[in-house]
Order: structure tokens, then sequence, then C-alpha cells
């Protein structure tokens, strides 16, 4: 995992867990690209 990408999914996931009042959208076109990328940041957060 590149050492830039997981510090950014803990920031990402302490915001989501600071703030759970809010909406959080995470959007993506539905092609294989970002289905991966999707499916990466989803398999990583619940491991931050």
């Amino acid at each position: 995992m590149s050492e830039q990408i997981l510090p950014a999914i803990r920031h990402t996931k302490s915001a989501i867990e600071e703030y759970p009042d809010k909406n959080w959208d995470i959007a993506y076109s539905g092609g294989k690209d970002s289905t991966a990328t999707l499916k990466g940041f989803l398999a990583v957060f619940q491991k931050a």
C-alpha cells in the first residue's frame, strides 16, 4: 500500500467517525477502474 494512500484513508475514516451525522458520499462511475478503487478503499477502510 502506498505510503500516501493509507494515511489519507485513515484521515477519511477519522472524519467520518468524528461527524457521523454528516452525509458522506463516495461516488464512482461504475467502470472497472473506479470499481477496483472503491473495493480497495473499502477493504483498507475496514483495516484502518
